[in-house]
């Protein structure tokens, strides 16, 4: 079988595509080369983060690949039977956990295998969701699919020493099914977490989220969750979200830094997120690109209300039509937000 070939340096140009190509080679068992890896960024081709992503998802899928090796700007990937065998992979210091579970959870949900698999490293890192926004907005969207995610955090991992454990399983209950979307009352949640520092950092960003979303005049009922939790490294994030039963999954979160006051912290999440739910959307921004192979993947058409279109969300749309053949439009409405069509 001819494999498929992505031009690494399309859209967004970086590891989403490579995370999206391997996710999608599994799940489709079709090999793919992946060429001008990273080519226009500073340090092109392969980095710690991305090489360990993909060196575990061979591990799972039994996959033979060319060309993985730090550096590199080009991977063939030949995917075979994936092995329940494997209990644990260590992403390595505070690479992210949550980058490696959008890589491996559509070919669990796609083969309806069923096993937990224990991943050590980063929890909260930059540049990455948080585990508490794929386990408290991500989880509950799969479900909407028909895809049971759980994850259990075991201990959380920040940079620079990482070391967080997750478990997780993917259970397929009816995946694929319909994605519809049903407007409902909804709470906005805060959940503010530190860990090796004092419980009032996680207070003083939650005070702070909170007090901007009381003046913003967001009409529905505030939950605040305020946690301390072991770690190597002390570390601090948040997540301002809302969800729905059958509608609305919206999340913002926020990774505290050495030197970052908490009320910072709070404040930048709390503006991404009113800046999600400003229109009203189906999906924020960000979930609206994770979805997009699940909606490829499934044969019923989609039509997703978003809040804006991002380079993450253009490529893994442009990389997904790569393996399965689907239309696709992104159009602009009179409010300003996006509606995203994937039809047959």
């Amino acid at each position: 079988m001819s494999p498929v070939e992505v031009d690494g340096s399309i859209g967004e140009g970086g590891g989403q595509i490579i995370r999206t190509s391997i996710a999608l080679s599994i799940t489709t068992n079709t090999p793919v080369l992946i060429y001008n890896i990273r080519k226009k960024r500073p340090n092109p081709g392969l980095q710690p983060q991305h090489y360990t992503g993909v060196k575990i998802a061979s591990l799972i899928s039994n996959a033979d690949v060319e060309g993985l090796k730090i550096g590199s700007e080009f991977i063939r990937f030949h995917p075979k039977k994936i092995s329940p065998n494997i209990s644990k992979v260590d992403v390595g210091t505070a690479g992210s956990i949550p980058l490696i579970l959008q890589t491996l959870i559509p070919a669990f949900a796609a083969t309806k295998l069923s096993f937990p698999l224990e991943v050590i490293g980063g929890t909260d890192v930059k540049w990455s969701p948080t585990i508490d926004y794929m386990k408290n907005v991500f989880a509950p969207c799969l479900e909407a699919l028909g895809i049971e995610l759980n994850i259990e955090v075991k201990r959380r991992g920040y940079y620079p020493k990482g070391g967080g454990i997750v478990i997780f399983q993917v259970k397929n209950k009816s995946f694929p099914r319909e994605f519809k979307f049903e407007k409902s009352n909804r709470e906005v949640k805060i959940l503010s977490i530190c860990s090796n520092l004092p419980k009032s950092v996680a207070e003083r960003q939650a005070s702070t989220a909170l007090k901007i979303l009381e003046k913003s005049g967001l009409n529905m009922f505030k939950v605040v969750e305020i946690l301390t939790e072991k770690s190597l490294s002390p570390g601090t994030s948040i997540l301002v979200y809302t969800i729905g039963q059958k509608g609305a999954f919206i999340g913002a979160d926020s990774v505290g830094e050495k030197g970052k006051p908490a009320e910072r912290v709070g404040q930048e999440v709390t503006t991404t997120f009113l800046n999600e739910t400003g229109l009203m959307p189906d999906l924020d921004s960000h979930l609206s690109d994770m979805i997009v192979p699940y909606l490829f993947l499934s044969p019923f058409p989609s039509k997703v209300r978003i809040p804006k279109v991002t380079s993450h969300l253009e490529t893994n749309l442009y990389v997904s039509s790569l393996f399965i053949k689907r239309n696709y439009t992104l159009k602009k409405e009179v409010d300003g937000s996006i509606i995203m069509d994937i039809s047959r």
